[in-house]
Order: C-alpha cells, then sequence, then structure tokens
C-alpha cells in the first residue's frame, strides 16, 4: 500500500544533452515504475530529441522540454523541477540505470523522516562495485586532499556507506528533495553552469533546517561521467 500511494508522488526529472543512448537506458529502467517522468533536453544534437518523440507514442505519460542550446545543469533542472507534480522529485542522471525500485524506496524513506530535505542513494559502478557519492562541505583540509591525496585518502572527501547517515551533500546523479525544500532553500543557482552545483545547494538546504541523507537501501547503476563525456 505504500508502495502504491507513494506513485503518485513522484516525480523524475532528468536532464539530458547528446546522451542518446544512455538515456534510453535510463528511461528503459524507469518505464514501468508507474511515476511521473520528465525529461529536459539540453539542446542535443545527436537525434535524442528525434528518439524522444518516438517513445512518447508508446508512453503518454512521458513529459519532456526541449532547450535549443545547452542551459547547464541548474537551469536544465530547474525547468523540470518547476513542471513536476510530485511531493518528492528526484533529480536523475541519465547516465543511470534504476534498480531494486529505488526511487519509491528513497520516496518512502523521505515520508517516513519529515526532518530530511534531501536523500541519495548508493551509487555503483557498471561492474556493480561500489561509487563514493556522499561528502563533506569544501574546507581547506577537504580541498587539500582532492587537490593533492585524494588517490591516497579519497574516502576524506567522497565516501559511500553501509547503513543510512546524515552527510553534507549528495551527489546529484541521483537526488531526491521534497517539494518543501523549494520554499525555504529556493531553487538550483543557475548561475553554476556544471559541477558542485548540489553541493552548493545542499548548503543551502541544510542551512534551512533540513537534513541530507544517504540511504543505501535504494540503489542506482551510474556509468560516472557519461552524461558530460560530450564537452
Amino acid at each position: 500500500m505504500v508502495e502504491k500511494n507513494l506513485k503518485n508522488k513522484i516525480s523524475i526529472v532528468i536532464l539530458s544533452w547528446n546522451t542518446k543512448k544512455l538515456l534510453e537506458a535510463c528511461l528503459k529502467s524507469l518505464k514501468n515504475l508507474g511515476v511521473e517522468v520528465i525529461v529536459v533536453d539540453n539542446g542535443s544534437t545527436d537525434s535524442s530529441v528525434e528518439m524522444l518523440e518516438k517513445l512518447k507514442s508508446d508512453w503518454p505519460g512521458l513529459k519532456t522540454i526541449f532547450n535549443k542550446k545547452n542551459l547547464g545543469y541548474g537551469a536544465g533542472n530547474n525547468q523540470g523541477i518547476k513542471i513536476a507534480k510530485g511531493d518528492y522529485i528526484l533529480l536523475l542522471n541519465s547516465d543511470t540505470v534504476v534498480e531494486n525500485k529505488a526511487p519509491l524506496r528513497m520516496a518512502e524513506f523521505l515520508s517516513q523522516n519529515p526532518s530530511v530535505g534531501v536523500v541519495g542513494c548508493r551509487l555503483l559502478n557498471p561492474d556493480g562495485t561500489l561509487q563514493p557519492s556522499a561528502g563533506p562541505f569544501p574546507s581547506l583540509g577537504v580541498v587539500f586532499v582532492m587537490l593533492f591525496l585524494e588517490h591516497w585518502l579519497g574516502y576524506l572527501v567522497r565516501n559511500s556507506f553501509e547503513k543510512a547517515r546524515e552527510v553534507d551533500w549528495v551527489m546529484g546523479a541521483a537526488l531526491m528533495f521534497r517539494r518543501e525544500v523549494l520554499k525555504k532553500a529556493g531553487f538550483m543557482d543557475e548561475e553554476i553552469f556544471m559541477y558542485m552545483d548540489e553541493v552548493e545547494w545542499c548548503y543551502r538546504i541544510k542551512k534551512a533546517g533540513f537534513k541530507v541523507m544517504f540511504y543505501p537501501k535504494a540503489q542506482i547503476v551510474h556509468f560516472f561521467g557519461g552524461s558530460s563525456k560530450t564537452g
């Protein structure tokens, strides 16, 4: 019953730019979930638009926004967020494949934990190994490790955990938030074109009084870097 009731409260926003094959696989993993799916195409030139138009004929509930140029990560996601109807909105990279009904599990976690504004799931590499996807906000020490010691001490700046725990930020590849966050923390910063957008947003969300949590019982395969290889 929990799962059935939640389906009508979930929206998934996928931002894509020239990732046709990856996007097809991502959408295929979502089609039978029965939740609202919105694809924002950021000015693709690889026939993604044609693929989406064809797919919509078999998937009436699929919503699309076609931009004439690449507006960046924050601006593109904000477009999808503004038309989303769900109480729980998942920002999902096009280079992902959803497993074990992860969006439903993440939404259930938020519904049971009202103090949590954002939840991230366990991300897996294509070979099944863990992909670090949560970490602390930047500080002098964190930045030093990122620049010079990440090969040896990377777990100090980005990690994956066995149990649910509060963190400073979760990776935007699969970040779900509750709608109330927008009223207190605002939308994503459109001045940041790409990278670290989710870190800055999580900072504002935590400052607004919400918790950011990592939740490993939901998992998604992430082809790291696949959505940005073309530039």
